[in-house]
């Protein structure tokens, strides 16, 4: 039997706005905005008025994945107390470049930037993760997750940079494939396994609740 999981990236945050790198930062300004619990609450009403169900929830534990795991499931009957928390979905940690916007790593470190853009796999910014350490740890709770449900329905959410990881590990693209897709806040992104634990891409970044919120307006 099929296992299905569904990852949404969490509402727009303040960081978001000004494009700041928000890595493990759980601050003020990394909290939704209104605009991300509006897009939240929209996700959570289109499931609501098309009877989506899931059979678990889980999320990162920082706060802006929790508030909107928490605002989605909560229409379609999941009490905040039922949602699961998993540390390994964290975004990746950026260590000492967490909070600064691309432009100034630019201007201020521009080997850093150097590095950045050239999509070394292991390469690590001061105190923090390289995009092989991020695959490897969110990988590997998404096959714990999915061993522990096997045939349901299982939501996550989590963060942009983690969701393009996994999605990058299930098509088996190069490190820089993630520059061929958007994972947009609160889009839903699909991967089905089968029984051997082989994964389907079947959605990628569908925002269409969004879309539709902002024509409602």
């Amino acid at each position: 039997m099929a296992t299905t999981v569904t990852f949404v990236r969490h509402g727009r945050t303040g960081f978001n706005k000004e494009h700041r790198y928000q890595g493990w930062l759980d601050l003020e300004g990394c909290q939704l905005l209104q605009e991300g619990v509006n897009q939240a609450r929209a996700l959570g009403a289109r499931w609501k008025q098309y009877d989506e169900k899931y059979d678990v929830v889980y999320s990162s534990d920082l706060g802006r994945a929790l508030m909107t795991a928490q605002l989605v499931s909560e229409p379609i009957g999941h009490e905040h107390s039922s949602i699961r928390i998993e540390t390994r979905l964290r975004e990746r940690n950026f260590g000492r470049l967490q909070g600064m916007t691309g432009q100034e790593i630019q201007q201020t470190r521009p080997n850093v930037w150097t590095r950045m853009k050239n999509f070394d796999p292991s390469w690590k910014p001061e105190g923090g993760e390289s995009m092989h350490d991020v695959t490897e740890r969110a990988w590997d709770a998404v096959l714990d997750i999915v061993q522990k449900n096997r045939g349901r329905r299982i939501l996550i959410v989590s963060h942009g940079g983690t969701i393009s990881m996994i999605v990058r590990q299930v098509l088996g693209l190069p490190w820089a494939g993630v520059l061929n897709f958007r994972i947009k806040n609160t889009s839903i992104t699909t991967v089905q396994f089968d029984e051997d634990d082989r994964p389907v891409l079947e959605c990628l970044g569908d925002d269409n609740h969004v879309k539709m919120a902002h024509k409602m307006r």
